[in-house]
Order: structure tokens, then C-alpha cells, then sequence
């Protein structure tokens, strides 16, 4: 079911949407090869400004055309839970997916927009007042939610925590495995990125401190900054009650849809994108629904532990319980 919107035929169909990553790509993508006629806005000059840990699972490829692969950098098979680096388990299997140059990844994606007949504005902004000369407005400005803390969307339960990401180089993780350092205030990740490491931290604590243990455990593991710490805001608090309001929908971490417990979102991002048209709200619930609201009460249970209580945690239970963990990560399970 397309039309769930739209009374017109879809050549007349104006959309408006606001945002260049993934989620307004994919949605630009999908709405341009139906036939409508979309016009895609960015803020700014380039695309992925976001500090990202740039991890994707082989699932997400299933939701954009993009047949290249030029800008995967490692395939990964497995994932290292670690603390003080010290190994506390090894997830295999579900640890399948790959990390990617995700600037590489949002460029060949719009130039495919672009054939598909989608008019692209960078460095514009989009407002409300926008909407009324469009059929329906699509945010997808992330966390900032440029559109939609204007037009009407409930976030009463939406929750942003800092992150913090820089590329190092030294004898991290073999190159086809991840590592994810359990720390007090959440975890810290290790990516090999072609011949460096993309590394970061999420956490519930405020920058400055996040940003110091993440410099502190990369120095104990030998691993030497090669650019300097940057910060950005990530959503934890799950995906937002209703997903439209009026004219507006929201789709991607403007939807809240990144994983709690371990902040993936580009998979999440692009199949929001890709069905943002159809019979979004219930799509999403069958597809993803379950499985957000499983890795929030386990977040909540996770931060309730103390520390080392949380390394036993990991280190003695059950597959199933670290594959809860980890399901938005790499996993298509």
C-alpha cells in the first residue's frame, strides 16, 4: 500500500525533505523512484558531519541501491566484549556486517538520488513554514529535529546522551572483528577502518568525562589519536509514540530509531527511509518494534548493575542475552 497519504496522482505529489544522511537518502531514494517529486534539503555543505562508529550490518544494503561496495573498508565476522581490554567474551555468528567510509557511502547514495530525478538543495535550511507548499515534509535532521520539535511530533520520551569519536592508529582489533570495552557510564568501541581505528565512546555522563576515559582506555590499549575528539548527541530513549503529525513524519534518529544499547542507527535509518510511504507505523512495529523495546529494558537493566557486575554479566550469560545486547550493532538475528 502506497498512497496512504495522498489523494493525487503521484506525479504531483510534492515531498519536502530535510536531511542528507542516511534516513533522507534512502527516503529521497525511494520516493523519487515511485515518482514523486522530491526535493531533498541539507543544512550543510557536505554530507556525514555526524561523528559515527561508521558500522553497518549486512542487513542495511538491503534497503539502498548502492552496488559499488567501493566504500566498504572491512568486513567484520565477530565481536570482542572487553574490560580493562581484558577479553570477557567473544560473539561470533551475529557479529556479521562491515565497516564502512560512511562519507563514501552518503556520496555515491545521492548521486543515485540524483538520476532518480531528485532535486538536491546543500547549505539550505528547511522551517516549517516550508510545509505548506508541499504535500508531505519528511524530517530526517537526526537529533536535532529541525522540523519536527516545531510541527508537533510528542518527544516526551526521547532521551540524547553525549558521544565522542576519533580515528587512532596502533594493535587494535584484528581486521575483522570489533571490539566494545564495557566502562561505569556505558561502553567504548574499537573499529579497524582500513589501515586505523575508528574508536568512540557513548555514555550517560557529560562530555568532558567521557571524553577523558575514552583518552585514558585508548592509551592503556596502545592506541595514539590521530585526530582530535569530536562530539555529537546520540538518542537512546527508543522510537518516539507516532511517527507523523499533520503533514510531517519523522524517520530515522529524528524517530528515535537508534538502537539503545549500543546507538546503531544507519541500518534503522534506511529502512525508515524505505517505507516511510507505505504503511509506515505498523512496517516498523513488525520489523523492528519488538526488538527496541528488548534492548531498552536490558539497557536499563545493564545501567542499573554496578560495573564489574556488568563484566560478570556479560562475561557468564548466556549467548542469547549478549546477542540482545548487540542485536542493533551488526546483527541480523
Amino acid at each position: 500500500m502506497i498512497l496512504i497519504y495522498f489523494h493525487s496522482p503521484i506525479d504531483s505529489v510534492k515531498i519536502l525533505i530535510a536531511g542528507a544522511g542516511p534516513a533522507g537518502l534512502s527516503c529521497a531514494y525511494h520516493a523519487s523512484t515511485k515518482g514523486y517529486k522530491v526535493h531533498l534539503v541539507e543544512k550543510r555543505s557536505s554530507l556525514a558531519w555526524k561523528p559515527c562508529g561508521e558500522a553497518i550490518p549486512d542487513e542495511a544494503l538491503k534497503y539502498v541501491p548502492v552496488t559499488s561496495r567501493s566504500f566498504i573498508l572491512n568486513r567484520i565476522v565477530r565481536c570482542r566484549f572487553t574490560s580493562r581490554w581484558e577479553t570477557v567474551k567473544i560473539l561470533e555468528g551475529a557479529a556479521s556486517g562491515y565497516v564502512i567510509d560512511k562519507k563514501a557511502f552518503l556520496e555515491e547514495l545521492l548521486g543515485i538520488v540524483e538520476l532518480e530525478g531528485c532535486k538536491v538543495s546543500l547549505n539550505t535550511r528547511a522551517k516549517p513554514s516550508d510545509a505548506i507548499s508541499y504535500d508531505l515534509v519528511v524530517d530526517a535532521t537526526g537529533h536535532e529535529r529541525a522540523l519536527a520539535l516545531r510541527m508537533g511530533i510528542d518527544y516526551s520520551g526521547y532521551k540524547l546522551i553525549p558521544a565522542c569519536q576519533l580515528y587512532c592508529k596502533g594493535q587494535g582489533p584484528a581486521e575483522d572483528e570489533i571490539w566494545v570495552e564495557i566502562v561505569p557510564y556505558g561502553y567504548i568501541w574499537v573499529f579497524p577502518r582500513g589501515g586505523i581505528y575508528n574508536a568512540g565512546i557513548g555514555g550517560f555522563s557529560n562530555p568532558s568525562v567521557l571524553r577523558r576515559l575514552l583518552l585514558s582506555r585508548l592509551d592503556e590499549a596502545g592506541l595514539k589519536p590521530l585526530t582530535k575528539p569530536r562530539f555529537s548527541a546520540l538518542s537512546v530513549g527508543g522510537v518516539v509514540k507516532t511517527l507523523r503529525s499533520g503533514k510531517l513524519i519523522v524517520i530515522g534518529e529524528a524517530a528515535g530509531m537508534v538502537m539503545p544499547s549500543v546507538g546503531e542507527g544507519i541500518r534503522y535509518a534506511l529502512y525508515s527511509g524505505k517505507i516511510c510511504l507505505e504503511n509506515y507505523q505498523q512496517s516498523w512495529n513488525v520489523k523492528y518494534g519488538s526488538r527496541f523495546r528488548r534492548a531498552k529494558t536490558l539497557l536499563k537493566t545493564l545501567l542499573s548493575l554496578p560495573g564489574y557486575t556488568r563484566v560478570l554479566m556479560m562475561k557468564y550469560a548466556p549467548t542469547f542475552i549478549l546477542k540482545l545486547f548487540y542485536q542493533g550493532a551488526l546483527s541480523d538475528s
